[in-house]
């Protein structure tokens, strides 16, 4: 083969190289264009609709999120730490407006861990003195099932919340769970359990159940 003929087929291969690097730099963008077009107007439907989420609790949360961590006090004298991860949801045909996750950690040192779905009813500006509904599944995976069901309101940026008797179902009253969880055939009849959830972090659950709910 001569240098001519060798010169064309090198020339020929950088033109089909430009080509295949051309329509990939396109099609990044383009899908690049898509997601942000996807978040902006994600962004702008919570503006329009569900303002609260960007001030959670009484925290600018730009995020949409909120995370907290407190106490729960049953009737029984025990207590548990409870740490709460929430964000904004939104999701045609349905009523919820907050996903998230949770932590339980039991005086015996247990730790449970649960995905949330919940409500803020009429909220609109603001979260402040706004009925709230928590219902926390347990993981897929779970061993033992120690789902619970939590309502109450907002004040002052705290989630002040009573378990309705649901604590009394997975859990005995010395705190340690039931071996068959809520489907235990003895439940703890007129179990309540008042709940506080302050602004906080993972870190601050840690803290409280090593610090206070294993150490009673």
């Amino acid at each position: 083969m001569d240098d001519e003929s060798l010169d064309r087929q090198r020339e020929q291969a950088r033109e089909i190289r430009a080509e295949i690097l051309s329509g990939a730099k396109n099609k990044t963008l383009g899908c690049l264009g898509y997601l942000l077009g996807g978040f902006l107007g994600a962004l702008l439907l919570t503006t329009l609709f569900s303002p609260w989420a960007f001030y959670i609790g009484g925290h600018f949360s730009p995020a949409t999120s909120w995370e907290g961590t407190g106490t729960v006090k049953s009737s029984t004298g025990a207590s548990y730490g409870l740490y709460l991860k929430l964000a904004h949801y939104s999701a045609r045909r349905s009523s919820r407006n907050l996903s998230g996750t949770a932590l339980l950690c039991t005086p015996k040192g247990e730790t449970f861990q649960y995905n949330v779905y919940g409500w803020i009813e009429h909220a609109w500006l603001y979260t402040e003195g706004k009925h709230t509904k928590l219902d926390l599944w347990k993981v897929k995976g779970a061993p033992i099932d120690t789902s619970l069901h939590f309502q109450g309101d907002w004040q002052h940026g705290t989630l002040v919340l009573s378990d309705n008797g649901s604590m009394g179902k997975p859990f005995r009253k010395d705190g340690s769970v039931q071996a068959k969880g809520v489907y235990s055939a003895n439940p703890i009849k007129d179990e309540r359990a008042d709940v506080s959830v302050s602004y906080g972090n993972k870190f601050d659950f840690d803290e409280l159940c090593t610090n206070e709910i294993m150490k009673r």
